[in-house]
């Protein structure tokens, strides 16, 4: 079992760091996703879909999801998601 990565982010920052340290490694070493938020995104939306994304990740080891601000968006949404058992937030 591996540590799944959640991304959670504005814009494309976190696609552009995932893809910037997938070719760097020529690997993708752990289970990772990238989810990005903009000022016309819901954050239900962006909620129901990190959860989702959580799901996908978690295969029994938890999820480690990180933001890019404390008290923005993506973090008060990562933070939200502490309450699903093995979930870890670092922002």
């Amino acid at each position: 079992m591996k540590v799944g990565i959640l991304l959670i982010t504005h814009g494309n920052i976190g696609q552009i760091l995932l893809d910037s340290a997938i070719e760097i490694l020529k690997v993708r070493p752990l289970p990772t996703r990238a989810l990005a938020t903009t000022s016309d995104s819901d954050p239900e939306q962006t909620l129901a879909a990190a959860k989702q994304a959580l799901n996908e990740l978690d295969s029994g080891a938890g999820t480690l999801v990180l933001t890019d601000l404390y008290g923005s968006t993506p973090s008060n949404i990562a933070c939200k998601l502490r309450q699903r058992g093995q979930v870890r937030v670092v922002t």
